[in-house]
């Protein structure tokens, strides 16, 4: 705090000492000094600056012997300045208040004309007879360019301080350069101090515009400064070619020396919000792409860019790690040099929808691993077109290796397939059970009614299996049953028929698109087949094990369902039975 109430004593008694005692001065850099250190402290120093402020005031005006009354309304009117210049930056945390951004530059720049304005009506009003030479109009106007330029070239100077743009102008490594280029900017102004000479005046703006891009704000700013000074020293005293006659008057010296300095300023600020504004981009844009460049490189899935013409532009580096295969490689190889055969026209048919107008598709495909096998793949291709004509540009793609997922898949797919089997199969004969005979049984009703087709169902039942049964034990029983499916099944035409152990000892088998005398003809080489098979039992009197055989054939119709189709292939089985065994009958 003592070294601001210092550097804002010392600003204030260096104006009034360059513009000699009861003189305006070119410009008042205290209250732009007061301003910038209010940006940068906390609210809660802002009290203690606003007094530091107003009794430097007080006393520099003293000392150049001002009255008691004049120095106070005086520093009051610098307080009432910067209050006003703070309204717009009143809610911004210390430190981020950025010039160089247009819309910050634009409030300060309204505020810097303002402020003054309304210091000038206060101080003009309570003070404007005590300098009797000047006009109110003359003393109005020395007090608002004075101090609005002022708080226009000393506040950016004072946020440079410790910014990121002050650090890399004034390093070391850059700090010679720095130096050298502002000890040539007063050169030109330098050389003013004789009127026969040319005037250098427009040699400033091509040295301010170079200093701006050089240095930024912060370095124009010194720029500026350092041109004011001599310059400024010139025009108080009549020097240089402010000495020529058409600026005899003092207040019209100063007057064009402060529109001189106003239009630097402007101009070097504008320059440097545009190029601040460029660079943050820039920076906006490097940090944009290293950050997507590092999700993209160090993804576990393959990112791959291509143009509308399929030819690949960008792999990530994920694809060595995943298929072996290196960036460079895939890039110079062909579509379909990685791409299974067997997938190939799918993979062509996504890329045609593509581009005909969808915007995202999945598929799933092999790719050839650079040790000789494949993949499963799983590529997600979006489409990016343009915005007005829709034409497609590129299709963004990322594939991830899905081969472990595959796997489970088709391994849970087998697992079901082998519980529905096993489901639908009867454990002891291997044939099929009752729950799949009834679903095959629906199946072929809705074909032969939706092709007017024969169906044809044989009921079958093994003659005398109980006597067999409790002869041999259970364990025969089974033998004997599973020798019966074996014979049954040899007997069918596979795979159009289906047999299934119907419950107990009794078989059924479903014929579709079988007409009567078909069906008589493969119940008949069952019977056969079995009564001359080898299965014997003492209780029959040493006879083979025999079958009855139940036929019925119809063509579905919707007056009837599978239900009445097995009740008559049940009542001729039971015909069969009634007819001494070992023989074949049929109903309608």
């Amino acid at each position: 705090m003592s070294v601001a109430g210092a550097l804002l004593l010392f600003t204030s008694w260096g104006s009034l000492w360059l513009s000699g005692p009861k003189n305006f001065s070119v410009l008042w850099p205290a209250n732009g000094l007061l301003l910038g250190l209010l940006l940068i402290s906390s609210h809660r120093r802002w009290r203690a600056l606003f007094l530091l402020h107003f009794f430097a005031g007080v006393l520099v005006h003293l000392y150049f012997h001002f009255s008691l009354y004049q120095s106070v309304v005086l520093s009051a009117g610098n307080i009432v300045e910067v209050l006003v210049a703070l309204l717009p930056f009143r809610s911004m945390p210390p430190r981020r208040t950025n010039l160089t951004r247009l819309r910050s530059l634009v409030q300060f720049t309204l505020a810097c004309f303002l402020a003054p304005a309304i210091s000038g009506m206060f101080v003009v009003g309570l003070s404007g007879h005590f300098l009797p030479n000047l006009t109110l109009v003359t003393l109005y106007r020395a007090w608002y360019m004075g101090d609005a330029l002022g708080l226009f070239l000393i506040t950016p100077l004072v946020l440079m301080i410790g910014s990121d743009e002050s650090i890399e102008v004034f390093g070391w490594k850059r700090l010679p350069q720095t130096l050298l280029l502002l000890a040539l900017i007063p050169i030109p102004n330098l050389l003013l101090t004789s009127p026969q000479r040319i005037p250098l005046l427009f040699l400033d703006y091509p040295l301010l515009v170079f200093v701006a891009f050089r240095l930024g704000m912060g370095g124009a700013a010194i720029s500026v400064i350092l041109m004011a000074i001599p310059v400024a020293h010139y025009a108080f005293n009549s020097i240089g070619v402010f000495g020529m006659p058409a600026f005899a008057d003092a207040h019209t010296r100063i007057l064009l020396l402060q529109a001189y300095l106003f239009i630097q300023l402007i101009m070097v600020y504008l320059i440097s919000s545009v190029l601040a504004s460029q660079k943050r981009l820039q920076k906006d844009l490097e940090k944009s792409e290293h950050r997507y460049r590092g999700l993209v490189d160090n993804s576990w899935d393959i990112i791959i860019q291509s143009n509308a013409d399929r030819k690949r532009q960008y792999v990530s580096p994920a694809v060595r790690e995943i298929m072996g295969w290196t960036q460079e490689e895939i890039l110079t190889s062909s579509f379909s040099d990685h791409i299974h055969g067997a997938d190939l026209a799918r993979m062509e048919e996504m890329m045609r929808k593509l581009r005909e107008g969808d915007d995202k598709l999945t598929l799933q495909f092999r790719m050839l691993h650079k040790n000789g096998g494949y993949r499963w793949m799983e590529i997600k291709a979006r489409a990016v077109r343009d915005i007005k004509t829709g034409e497609l540009k590129e299709i963004v793609s990322v594939m991830r290796d899905v081969s472990d997922r595959v796997a489970r898949e088709k391994e849970m797919k087998d697992a079901v397939a082998r519980a529905e089997a096993l489901a639908m199969t009867d454990e002891l004969t291997g044939l099929g059970n009752r729950r799949g005979f009834d679903e095959m049984l629906d199946a072929a009703w809705r074909q032969s009614a939706a092709q007017q087709t024969p169906l044809s169902v044989l009921m079958i039942d093994a003659d005398n299996f109980k006597l067999f049964n409790d002869e041999h034990g259970h364990l025969a029983g089974d033998a004997c049953l599973r020798m019966l499916a074996g014979l049954i099944s040899n007997c069918i035409r596979k795979p159009a028929d289906y047999a299934a152990r119907y419950g107990g000892e009794e078989f059924s088998v479903i014929l579709p698109n079988t007409d009567a005398p078909v069906a008589q003809t493969i119940a008949e080489r069952i019977r056969f087949t079995i009564a001359s098979s080898s299965v014997r039992s003492a209780s029959l009197d040493g006879a083979s094990i025999t079958v009855s055989i139940g036929i019925t054939t119809r063509i579905a119709n919707a007056s009837q369902s599978p239900r009445d189709f097995i009740r008559a292939a049940d009542a001729a089985l039971y015909d069969a039975k009634r007819a001494g065994r070992n023989c074949i009958r049929q109903r309608a």
